[in-house]
């Protein structure tokens, strides 16, 4: 909901929105946010924890997760304990894999690697933030727009998940995006940055989807025109058999009838040499 709402807010923000509605809007998603806090126990609990997670109430509950994610990256230091050096991911850490892989990766590459990881992320969402505002220099505010919402939302879950992992922000189940992992996340993931070379190649995108509708139009077209005339030869064919079935049944016939002819005329010259020697 968070990351939703930020992307709405953000596209929002960028396109020109009216200030006071701007902040009308957000306004209320602070205090709908705050009473979904204040509402809910275990929401209340989660902030708790998060603001103590080595106490004694929620170090084996609410602050587990959290309180392994900072022993992990307490324990790589500057550089780290080595790849594949990390023991808070053998099923000490809870989901090392997808929420809390950063924390894995602090613990074996050390601050270099957090700080690494955090450049590019950086470096990412500020390249895709200036390709939507490219776009929107040449007038596809539409295709810049678009880029630029993925930014905010690479830009932003990232955030988060970075943010929770180093006890900053409370836990929150979100991935880290292109790394965490995951099949349905990295799919969306990858659609994503395929509508961002799309933005980036617009016109290679606008030969693309021109030509691929009417190469298949074509081809169907074709693909029709040889069903019809591949029916035509069929039935021509069908036409020319009926004929030569026709034609060899007659003669059949015929050659029954020429048969047939042929022995009465033999019967015939032998009945008239039996009466000729009756008659002598």
């Amino acid at each position: 909901f968070m990351v939703i709402a930020v992307i709405a807010m953000g596209i929002l923000f960028l396109g020109g929105v009216n200030a006071r509605m701007f902040l009308l809007i957000t306004g209320i998603l602070v205090i709908a946010f705050v009473l979904m806090i204040a509402l809910s126990p275990w929401r209340r609990e989660r902030i708790f924890a998060y603001l103590d997670p080595f106490g004694a109430d929620y170090a084996l509950g609410k602050g587990y997760q959290l309180s392994h994610s900072l022993i992990a990256i307490g324990r790589g230091e500057i550089f780290g304990v080595g790849l594949g050096g990390s023991v808070e991911k053998l099923h000490w850490l809870p989901e090392a894999h997808t929420d809390f892989l950063l924390a894995v990766l602090g613990e074996e590459f050390g601050l270099v690697g957090v700080v690494a990881v955090i450049g590019v992320f950086m470096w990412l969402t500020r390249r895709i933030m200036l390709i939507g505002r490219q776009a929107i220099a040449m007038d596809r505010v539409f295709s810049g727009l678009v880029a630029q919402g993925v930014g905010i939302w690479i830009g932003f879950q990232a955030f988060i998940n970075m943010g929770v992992n180093l006890g900053a922000l409370p836990t929150k189940g979100l991935t880290l995006p292109l790394m965490s992992y995951g099949g349905s996340a990295i799919l969306l993931n990858m659609v994503a940055f395929g509508a961002i070379m799309l933005v980036l190649q617009w016109k290679l995108a606008l030969v693309v989807f021109v030509t691929v509708p009417v190469l298949v139009a074509a081809s169907q077209f074709s693909a029709a025109k040889l069903r019809d005339r591949y029916q035509r030869v069929q039935e021509k064919a069908a036409d020319v058999n009926n004929v030569l079935s026709e034609n060899i049944s007659g003669m059949r016939v015929a050659k029954a009838f020429a048969q047939e002819g042929r022995q009465r005329q033999r019967f015939g010259s032998e009945n008239r040499g039996n009466l000729d020697a009756n008659m002598s």
